[in-house]
């Protein structure tokens, strides 16, 4: 009787877990390898910070980040308001999700009349003008 070969929690070599290699996870990966060199580190580092964000509300609400309702986008559009930041920071953020969206393959939430609309009462709600960053 010949013992074919898996993998248990007793096994001192564990199976790598395999990458992902299909959906949305896998397109935002291959996004994120062809977008090496074309932004800066900078850029990357802040998507990157803009991505875990928008996904830490989306988890405390209890709905999806990826791919992400409209409504939801509208959402974190008003708590950022309330929270205090800056209008084009929260255009930053809303920015990263739309690119989050596009480059996973899904469609864009950020592209909906909910979104628009929000941006647009942010704009009415808070300050049109913005401090200059001191020479």
């Amino acid at each position: 009787m010949e013992m074919t070969q898996r993998a248990s929690e007793f096994d001192p070599y564990p199976v790598a877990p395999q990458p992902v290699r299909e959906g949305p996870l896998a397109a935002l990966l291959e996004w994120q390898a062809m977008a090496e060199g074309a932004y800066s580190a900078n850029t990357l580092r802040a998507q990157k910070a803009d991505g875990a964000i928008f996904q830490t509300f989306c988890e405390a609400r209890g709905e999806a980040y990826l791919p992400a309702d409209p409504k939801t986008v509208r959402a974190f559009i008003e708590d950022r308001v309330k929270a205090g930041k800056k209008p084009a920071t929260i255009k930053r953020y809303v920015a990263t999700i739309s690119r989050v969206h596009t480059a996973a393959g899904l469609l864009n939430p950020c592209s909906s009349e909910a979104v628009r609309l929000g941006l647009k009462k942010m704009g009415r709600e808070t300050s049109a003008r913005q401090d200059q960053a001191p020479p």
